[in-house]
């Protein structure tokens, strides 16, 4: 019976040993390592300037008569003002709204 009785001694012995074991782990003692992370936030910015004025087209600002009583160079001339106005319209546009965050969108 000796014999028996150790057995169960160590058993209960072990038992004993692995549940402090595992409270220890358990415990606030516990070794954490801390590593940095990179989140990204998004933060809002103010555009940098206010948006420039619309081009207005040519339909607006000739009447059919107007348009007719003109002759080719002169034709030539609008034509070629409007689309440098549009050309100078865009890019002080993107100007504006350089510092806008950029929106994309899904299809």
């Amino acid at each position: 019976m000796t014999n028996e009785r150790a057995r169960q001694m160590a058993y209960i012995a072990g038992l004993a040993l692995a549940s402090a074991m595992a409270s220890g782990c358990s415990s606030s003692g516990t070794i954490v390592r801390d590593r940095p992370v990179e989140v990204r936030v998004p933060v809002p910015q103010p555009c940098a300037g206010p948006r420039p004025a619309r081009i207005i087209p040519l339909k607006d600002q000739l009447t059919f008569e107007d348009w007719i009583a003109r002759d080719v160079r002169q034709k030539a001339a609008t034509i070629g003002k409007q689309a440098l106005d549009r050309q100078t319209y865009g890019e002080q546009l993107d100007a504006a709204t350089a510092a806008c965050p950029a929106v994309t969108g899904g299809d």
